[in-house]
């Protein structure tokens, strides 16, 4: 038979074998994505108190899940405008964000692409940061670090920045000892700004585990003498208290700022 008249033959011997390699491919892509969401799922399965903050945010990312409702649509764009604006207005040159999450709060930074303003992200979940470095790697002006502020407590006499950001933050650090150490970093990782975003009212309850509002303004006031709050916006999206609480369009968080008043010096007081 001449080759012409095979050409036909030898076309669906190919087309098949390419088919049948690409179904293998997805099978074994399907049998490791099962067999490691099985593993998650038995970490999932866990009382919060067992996994506690780090634990539950990484389990969370691991299987696919975000950074909330807050870090999307109406709230993210409504915090970059504000976060740009301030990065603008106090001609911020360097960002260290404390709870970087999954990124996408940080997409819509605007600011940071100035040629001489540069952004550090830091998170306590090892999958966060990977996806991270792999959404930003062709951006030379950001960078993200695997961070604990509880296993690294001098990090501050390091890591420096005009300003650090807290963004929907401070309510899911329900452990005391976490959140004292987180805001004692935050702090003191900043020459001159820190910016919380969050809730300073303590009379909001939920149901949710990995959730605890506090009134974080006196301990603030307590603990960073060198620091003041110079201006509190409030969100444009503030939930009222009695429509439906949808964090994907409400929120009950609103922006702090805080400036260094005293000399840029690193004997703070540690807690």
């Amino acid at each position: 038979m001449s080759s012409w008249r095979r050409w036909p033959q030898n076309f669906l011997k190919i087309f098949f074998r390419e088919k049948i390699r690409e179904e293998m491919k997805l099978l074994l892509h399907k049998a490791i994505k099962t067999f490691r969401e099985f593993f998650l799922k038995k970490t999932k399965k866990k009382p919060f108190n067992q996994q506690g903050s780090k634990g539950y945010w990484e389990t969370r990312y691991a299987l696919g899940g975000n950074s909330g409702g807050g870090s999307y649509g109406r709230l993210a764009e409504f915090k970059a405008e504000i976060l740009n604006n301030l990065i603008a207005k106090y001609r911020v040159g360097t960002v260290i964000e404390l709870g970087c999450g999954d990124g996408n709060q940080t997409t819509l930074l605007t600011s940071l692409d100035h040629e001489e303003r540069y952004y550090l992200g830091l998170d306590v979940s090892p999958t966060a940061i990977t996806h991270n470095l792999e959404k930003f790697k062709v951006d030379e002006k950001k960078d993200f670090l695997l961070f604990d502020s509880t296993t690294l407590k001098n990090i501050g006499a390091f890591l420096r920045a005009d300003m650090t950001l807290s963004l929907d933050v401070l309510y899911h650090l329900v452990e005391r000892p976490i959140y004292e150490s987180y805001l004692n970093t935050l702090f003191y990782m900043s020459s001159n700004y820190v910016v919380i975003y969050a809730s300073d009212d303590d009379s909001i309850k939920t149901n949710a585990p990995h959730v605890l509002i506090r009134s974080f303004t006196p301990y603030i006031k307590e603990h960073f003498k060198d620091f003041e709050l110079i201006e509190k916006i409030e969100n444009k999206y503030h939930w009222d208290g009695v429509s439906k609480s949808d964090t994907n369009e409400w929120s009950w968080s609103d922006f702090f700022v805080y400036r260094r008043v005293l000399s840029d010096s690193r004997d703070q007081t540690r807690i």
